[in-house]
């Protein structure tokens, strides 16, 4: 409760300090990521999803490489994320390092 106390003016502002970026691919929405701001510092990326049609094409890294610009441009000077087997090499090569890892049950 006390991150909600501490976060709720700024999480409540209006409009909210939630981005959504998309990507195109032959005129078919083909990836997506959220910026998702936490503070006036450190914002989470969530939800970086690139259809399996589209993968291997530079889609995925160009609407992360998209999504760190927007960050700067909007002063944050952490990002913060989960990353999958997947996509973690993506994120490598954007600069991200991994300083813990997590077991998740379904």
């Amino acid at each position: 409760m006390t991150y909600y106390r501490e976060k709720a003016a700024f999480l409540l502002q209006s409009p909210p300090p939630t981005y959504l970026l998309t990507a195109y691919w032959e005129g078919k929405l083909a990836a997506v990521a959220e910026l998702f701001p936490s503070n006036q510092e450190t914002a989470g990326i969530y939800n970086v999803s690139t259809l399996a049609s589209a993968r291997g094409k530079g889609i995925g890294t160009q609407i992360m490489a998209a999504t760190i610009q927007l960050a700067k441009e909007k002063g944050f000077k952490y990002l913060i994320l989960q990353a999958t087997e997947e996509g973690i090499n993506i994120y490598k090569k954007q600069g991200f390092q991994a300083v813990s890892t997590y077991l998740e049950f379904a």
